[in-house]
């Protein structure tokens, strides 16, 4: 999750590892999005993400998170309480599956 200026950044700079991708719920969810693949992993990027819940769209904020290094880079991965409150709006079965994995961690 970005500013939609810096999903627009990330599409310019990982252009040659995009994936040809839409995401399914557009209904549920809609932002600046875009995947790309890298070795190891996929990444999504969502710009501006917001959420279809209670009958209106809302803006997704993480208002808690913690920086971790990697390498040369810094990232800010939402606390484990926090990835749970987001989830909590999401509210599909995946999200509560990954609510139960994320309690048992804390």
């Amino acid at each position: 999750m970005t500013s939609s200026r810096d999903a627009d950044k990330l599409k310019e700079l990982w252009k040659e590892q995009r994936l040809n991708y839409k995401p399914i719920e557009t209904t549920r969810f809609k932002s600046n999005f875009a995947r790309f693949n890298f070795e190891l992993l996929d990444v999504e990027v969502m710009g501006d993400l917001e959420v279809y819940s209670k009958g209106q769209w809302r803006k997704v904020i993480v208002n808690s998170f913690k920086t971790i290094s990697f390498t040369e880079s810094k990232v800010n991965v939402p606390t484990l309480v926090e990835q749970v409150r987001i989830l909590q709006l999401f509210g599909r079965q995946k999200d509560v599956d990954k609510i139960a994995l994320i309690k048992k961690l804390m």
